[in-house]
């Protein structure tokens, strides 16, 4: 039995469809720009931000980012992570989303924002675009110590989802075992 161009487009087809209902999550990885007290590079923003739009389509359901301060009064209280959830999400406008923990201080917030153009969540949600930029602000007070950080031009990337990968990869490797075959 041949595979037929029908059979591709459809295993195709409920690739985009898994790749569209999965989670979808986004990897940081981007140095500060502004650094307390004019100090050189002292850190990177390192986390995740899934979405789910079977959760929700307006809010990230999880997130999970690692603070670094390297400058040495402020030691005691880095590295930081600052990880929770749907339904504490919190918006600061359109496509602004507040990062906080649920055990941290509340004057403790990652702010993260991405671009205001029309489609930009729905591809933040589906994953349709492998990159995207943002800005960030970190917002920390721990006593006496504040530190007030900011990235003016990050690019958050697409972590690729495995199944609709897969399912791709495995209909490739059909259909080229049956033209041999044919």
């Amino acid at each position: 039995m041949r595979f037929s161009k029908f059979a591709a487009a459809m295993v195709i087809t409920l690739a985009g469809s898994a790749a569209m209902a999965s989670p979808v999550t986004w990897s940081f990885n981007v140095p500060w720009d502004f650094y307390t007290a004019n100090n050189p590079a002292q850190g990177n923003l390192v986390g995740t931000m899934t979405f789910d739009r079977a959760i929700t389509s307006g809010y990230p359901v999880a997130w999970n980012f690692s603070l670094e301060h390297h400058d040495p009064i402020f030691a005691a209280y880095y590295p930081m992570n600052i990880s929770w959830g749907w339904p504490n999400s919190e918006t600061g406008g359109q496509n602004v989303f507040i990062c906080r923990d649920d055990v941290l201080s509340p004057f403790t917030l990652l702010r993260i924002a991405f671009p205001t153009a029309a489609g930009t969540l729905n591809q933040l949600v589906d994953g349709t675009v492998p990159s995207m930029s943002f800005a960030a602000d970190e917002y920390v007070q721990r006593g006496s110590i504040s530190s007030q950080r900011r990235i003016l031009n990050g690019t958050a990337t697409l972590v690729p989802a495995p199944g609709p990968t897969a399912l791709l990869a495995a209909a490739a490797i059909i259909a080229t075992r049956r033209r041999r075959a044919a």
